[in-house]
């Protein structure tokens, strides 16, 4: 009789499950036509209908399933009902295949920090530039990201009729990167992501200074990192030079992903961010604007 899989391989199942769940979702309230925006801290600050309800079937789903996690969400919610068609109870029998690195196969559920960013590159959302939204969703143990799954819901929306809309990738540190193919970037050439709007003149300075031979401008850190992921296979890019002043929802999922390809992303060597659990009752629901304990 075989074991049972270890308890982050179901995390990361199931965060695979519940992230293709939110890709409906994103795409539903699209589809709809009221995005229901608000705007939080001003016009380069949004929320929109499909940021709540996928807060909601993420943090809700993980919740059912694993009741003594830390959850810590991008939104501000108040407590509400939970309809039962958010919750995704499934998990991604392909994820399931593969056995988990052996340092974090006796991991406990409430040793585990989830964080979640349920619509990054909102604005670029709301302007139909749809090929920068990504649904992220990352796994911190002992103050460090160690699995991540990032969605892109309109991956391959301009591909034609016929192809697939979008996909989902994921990965656990020392076992690999799964969902999207990675290429090697061309010898000698500098490559930098950063953001698309937030711009400033120190951002600009930068780049200038770094005598980059592309610059590729992006919304979303999720969208950032695939971008990484795909054109460059970390030959020591720079990427998003405002990533210190992204919020954590934004930065632990993808920050997961460069260093399972074997590169700390940024040109600062054994740098990486640290993420610690909340100490509050579990089970748990933490919103990151004010940090409210909410019980699921």
């Amino acid at each position: 009789m075989s074991a049972s899989p270890a308890l982050l391989m179901r995390l990361v199942a199931s965060g695979f499950s519940i992230a293709e769940k939110a890709q409906a979702i994103v795409q539903q309230v699209m589809s709809g036509g009221d995005l229901g925006v608000v705007e939080k801290t001003g016009a380069n600050d949004l929320q929109t209908k499909a940021d709540r309800l996928v807060q909601l079937s993420i943090c809700s789903s993980l919740a059912r399933k694993f009741p003594k996690l830390t959850i810590i969400g991008e939104e501000d919610l108040p407590f509400q009902h939970v309809d039962e068609d958010l919750i995704e109870s499934g998990q991604s029998e392909e994820v399931l295949k593969y056995s988990c690195p052996p340092q974090y196969s006796h991991i406990k559920e409430d040793e585990i920090v989830v964080w979640v960013d349920p619509l990054d590159g909102t604005k670029e959302y709301t302007e139909g530039l749809l090929d920068h939204v990504t649904v992220l969703i990352g796994f911190a143990y002992a103050g460090k990201a160690i699995a991540g799954v990032i969605n892109q819901p309109y991956y391959n929306y301009q591909a034609g009729a016929g192809a697939v809309l979008g996909r989902t990738i994921w990965g656990v540190l020392n076992l690999g990167v799964f969902g999207i193919q990675l290429k090697e970037a061309p010898e000698g050439k500098h490559i930098i992501t950063t953001t698309r709007s937030h711009s400033s003149k120190l951002v600009n300075d930068c780049i200038c200074a770094m005598k980059a031979d592309e610059v590729i401008r992006v919304g979303g850190a999720g969208n950032k990192s695939s971008k990484i992921l795909w054109v460059s296979h970390f030959r020591r890019h720079a990427s998003d030079l405002k990533r210190l002043q992204r919020s954590f929802t934004g930065i632990m999922p993808d920050e997961v992903m460069p260093q399972i390809c074997g590169d700390n992303r940024a040109e600062v060597p054994n740098r990486c961010f640290v993420t610690h659990r909340f100490e509050a009752k579990a089970p748990q629901v933490c919103h990151k604007r004010k940090f409210n304990m909410i019980t699921c």
